[in-house]
């Protein structure tokens, strides 16, 4: 996959056609994911659940927005090991999914997973990992111009014209340089152009309502991944937003630099009165 690519082509999609997707092309993402999805932290179990048909029906009020599960014509359900980095990396592999399936040209979206148990009993299914994520999955509805949807219960959902969108900062308002505040100089070249095309990636990954709750430091031959203080994105989804973050940096950066660093997880609490360290990767 071409990671630069993929991650500007790639959009969070919530209107699906009832085009079902063939048989071929659902073993073709679980083959994927069983031998080429990219883990954070390898050491991890995490296993990909499929779910068509009526699963539409039985996730409505159980999973999504406000319970809106959007009718996609398919459910991958990531089910995963506990562990105290477990959505962060879920949102790391999860990410790198959705990019194979904006290949594949099949549309994708997150949806929210407050109660796992509760997921389960919906699809009848017997598992003792916790489901940490859903992605919605099918063909994109045609001709829904700037339009969202106004959720305000699975049973009353409408398209409304899009008046406003929140904007999303890009990579030169994310990033620090050696402490927190202190803006880069990106006019002197001290970024190379590929670290700069990697910030840029991690940039247009996927947040909770857009908020973006992270930034970066640039700290010598270290990029720190930080959580700007006060967040109001919720845990589970702060989770998933830093291992997308993570992943759309790193698809990048290996495309320009095949250096074999890889994100590691700070161990304890690196906190700071205005933001936390949370993972930083050599450059």
């Amino acid at each position: 996959m071409r990671y630069t690519e993929l991650t500007e082509k790639r959009r969070s999609v919530r209107n699906y056609s009832d085009r079902e997707i063939p048989k071929a092309e659902i073993e073709t993402i679980q083959s994927w994911f069983n031998d080429e999805a990219k883990h954070l932290i390898p050491g991890i179990d995490v296993e990909l659940g499929i779910f068509t048909g009526n699963a539409k029906n039985r996730l409505e009020g159980v999973a999504g927005y406000k319970g809106y599960a959007l009718g996609a014509p398919a459910y991958l359900l990531m089910l995963s090991e506990p562990d105290p980095y477990y959505l962060e990396n879920v949102g790391f592999i999860g990410e790198d999914l959705m990019l194979k399936l904006t290949d594949m040209g099949l549309a994708s979206c997150w949806l929210s997973v407050h109660d796992s148990d509760q997921v389960k009993q919906a699809l009848l299914l017997q598992n003792d990992k916790e489901v940490a994520g859903i992605i919605a999955c099918g063909y994109p509805e045609k001709n829904t111009g700037e339009r969202k949807l106004d959720i305000k219960s699975p049973s009353n959902v409408t398209l409304q014209e899009e008046k406003s969108k929140l904007p999303k900062l890009s990579q030169h308002d994310l990033v620090y340089y050696e402490e927190w505040g202190k803006p880069v100089d990106w006019e002197s070249g001290a970024v190379h152009e590929y670290l700069d095309n990697a910030l840029y990636a991690a940039s247009l990954a996927p947040t909770y309502m857009n908020k973006q709750p992270y930034r970066f430091i640039l700290s010598g031959k270290k990029l720190l991944l930080c959580v700007y203080r006060p967040s109001e994105t919720p845990k589970i989804e702060l989770g998933i937003d830093l291992g997308a973050v993570m992943l759309n940096f790193y698809g990048v950066y290996q495309e320009y630099i095949n250096s074999g660093s890889t994100w590691q997880m700070v161990q304890g609490t690196d906190d700071h009165e205005d933001h936390r360290i949370v993972a930083s990767i050599e450059i």
